[in-house]
């Protein structure tokens, strides 16, 4: 039907809105500017968001050179990361394979939002505020694939950055463990917004994901040292080796 038509163009830019008010929504508390590891274009930096660091301090209790040193080490980590061109690429394409997935569903579309009327603002304003619907009618098994080969990229990244990390900052910080609990507990425990955002891009941050990313990154150190790292760099960059043993579990 022509409604349905209408629907269909609609669903897309409904979406979007809502995922860029989201993903405004999840940059407030960002301590720094690697919070999520979401693939970008521009030159890698680092940056710290000093008034949310400040909140973070008083709500953990958490001395605020201690802090601050601690999230300069990580931007520092995550910036040299980034700065390798084949993680950025990697990532951007892993990242368009998923999105390009995306396959408007209409007929389920039009069982979530059937009583729609496009002339009816409050109508409209009740269909943004549900975008997981609008999502669930947009996802494709075509998708399976690209969200496997993604989720194991970025959990590695970011269990690659936390090893290099804790190498640097625990013989610098002694309460080192509490600050990195508190600070992966900020990360994950992002609420609706943050969920959301990850099923968007179809990145998955929660504890068992990360978990695992570290352990592959802890069997790496465990076989051959961190003496070695441009070794395994140069390894890494196959992505054979950077994503066999989660591939295999």
């Amino acid at each position: 039907s022509s409604d349905l038509g209408l629907m269909g163009m609609l669903a897309p830019v409904l979406l979007g809105t809502q995922a860029g008010s989201m993903v405004g929504y999840l940059a407030r508390p960002s301590l720094g500017r690697y919070d999520l590891p979401l693939p970008t274009t521009d030159t890698p930096g680092p940056a710290l968001v000093v008034p949310n660091l400040e909140t973070f301090e008083a709500e953990w209790s958490i001395d605020a050179r201690d802090l601050r040193l601690y999230v300069s080490l990580h931007e520092a980590v995550q910036t040299a990361v980034r700065g390798r061109t084949w993680v950025q690429d990697l990532l951007a394409r892993r990242s368009r394979e998923y999105v390009s997935g995306y396959d408007l569903d209409l007929s389920r579309l039009e069982e979530q939002f059937g009583d729609l009327d496009p002339a009816d603002p409050s109508s409209m304003t009740a269909a943004a505020e549900h975008p997981e619907a609008i999502l669930g009618a947009m996802r494709s098994p075509a998708q399976d694939a690209a969200a496997h080969a993604l989720r194991t990229l970025v959990t590695t990244l970011v269990g690659y950055g936390d090893a290099v990390l804790a190498h640097l900052a625990a013989p610098l910080l002694p309460d080192f463990g509490r600050i990195h609990e508190a600070v992966a507990r900020h990360h994950v425990d992002q609420g609706e917004a943050g969920r959301f955002v990850e099923s968007l891009l179809g990145i998955r941050l929660d504890r068992e994901s990360l978990a695992r990313g570290r352990a592959f990154c802890a069997g790496v150190v465990e076989r051959a040292g961190t003496d070695r790292s441009e070794e395994h760099t140069s390894e890494l960059q196959s992505r054979q080796y950077l994503v066999c043993r989660l591939l295999l579990e």
